[in-house]
């Protein structure tokens, strides 16, 4: 191993991060309609309540419910649900109760602007719209809602998807991938690795990253010896990962949009188990109970602060939002939600400022918005400004997998 690349000293402990298949199971039985409409509206003992004669301020969420990426969807809805209910729980959002509704376009962009159009056409107009846990979605939708003055809120990293001078209404919670790619070549270097293979997703997504993943490995001279695409859909990707092998790499890269599973079996199938970093959508999947337990073997993944943290050194923000999931029945999955909840937090303290929820006036204040580390659900701190729409600075700590069918949870800060 390169002695240039060694990594930090690492902590040991179990991680509990992660959804269980059970969990997803429930979630999707209990969300199974295409639409549906939530908000909290008990308050505890004390607080105050939103104003009854002020109209509520309603948040849209397109995602997809069903389809691949369902796991996300139903995460992220939760996190947008469980700051809804703490807001709730102190006045709501300016004065305004905060209602969640949500639409389910089936992880498509086509579909997603469907429910966009319809949305916006109707008698009542969403005040913030999140539309959805995939890059393309929120590329698609995008264009209307600035038409619109409608603030948007999507999970891309692509940082081409987020301009400030071409899109002044859209955000993201989410490092991009500049940021993510980087820590990914880190790591991959402090293993020691010279010839790496890439595997990805064939999507616009997934080529972009693959792009940025690449050029980072450039900077710290390491090879790229193949680039093997697998398909969003596909149930088998074995013969991807046999054709990477043929190239003799001595480690691997796995980049992904929700397909982990499916494409960590087709890894253990090729009887691979040289190292292999994933990128987060890896760390936000329901892999705790994958079999066969080879497919496990030797990899590495992102993961935002909040589940790699041991709950007695969690943040106070941290923990706020993990109380809040716990109530609505999701104490496990930490990291897609966080994102979702930190953002409508920064909504809040926008309204604030601005004494307003009107369009365009909370969106110069959204502009000027930031959280500390302490008190962000996701335990990175987030800033927005006029000239950036991606909240995240600082870096994710990297959370370790090996061995066998559970997180051993090994941590190091790159």
């Amino acid at each position: 191993m390169s002695t240039s690349h060694q990594p930090p000293v690492r902590w040991r402990y179990r991680l509990g991060g992660l959804l269980t298949a059970a969990l997803v199971s429930a979630a999707i039985a209990a969300c199974g309609s295409s639409s549906s409409t939530s908000s909290s509206s008990t308050a505890k003992s004390g607080s105050a309540t939103p104003s009854s004669s002020k109209a509520p301020f309603n948040i849209l969420f397109i995602s997809g419910l069903s389809g691949p990426l369902a796991v996300y969807g139903h995460n992220a809805l939760e996190g947008i649900q469980a700051a809804a209910a703490v807001l709730n729980q102190s006045g709501g959002i300016d004065g305004h109760k905060v209602v969640v509704s949500s639409k389910d376009d089936a992880s498509t962009p086509a579909n997603a602007v469907t429910e966009e159009e319809s949305a916006l056409s109707s008698g009542t107009k969403p005040n913030v719209v999140i539309n959805g846990v995939d890059g393309d979605e929120g590329l698609a939708t995008t264009p209307a809602l600035n038409a619109a003055h409608i603030i948007g809120m999507n999970i891309t990293q692509d940082p081409t998807y987020i301009d400030p001078s071409k899109d002044p209404y859209e955000y993201t919670t989410n490092p991009s991938y500049p940021t993510e790619t980087g820590e990914m070549a880190q790591n991959i270097a402090a293993h020691g690795v010279h010839k790496l293979a890439v595997i990805y997703v064939d999507d616009a997504a997934g080529s972009t990253e693959e792009g940025q993943l690449v050029s980072a490995l450039k900077k710290l001279s390491i090879s790229t010896v193949a680039q093997v695409a697998f398909g969003p859909t596909a149930l088998d990707d074995t013969s991807e990962w046999l054709h990477a092998a043929a190239s003799h790499p001595d480690g691997y890269a796995l980049i992904t949009q929700g397909q982990s599973p499916i494409v960590l079996k087709g890894r253990a199938a090729a009887g691979i188990t040289a190292f292999t970093q994933c990128d987060t959508t890896c760390g936000a999947n329901p892999l705790d109970k994958l079999d066969p337990p080879a497919a496990l073997v030797n990899a590495d993944t992102l993961n935002n602060p909040v589940a790699v943290t041991l709950p007695a050194k969690r943040t106070p923000g941290e923990k706020a939002f993990v109380a809040e999931l716990q109530k609505l029945g999701f104490p496990n999955d930490l990291i897609v939600p966080s994102l979702e909840y930190d953002f409508v937090t920064m909504l809040a303290q926008a309204a604030k400022q601005a004494g307003s929820i009107d369009e365009s006036t909370l969106n110069s204040a959204l502009q000027h918005v930031s959280l500390s580390q302490p008190q962000s659900a996701s335990g990175m701190a987030m800033a927005f400004t006029p000239t950036n729409h991606f909240a995240p600075s600082g870096s994710h700590p990297l959370a370790i997998f090996a061995t066998n069918d559970k997180f051993t949870g090994d941590v190091f800060h790159p």
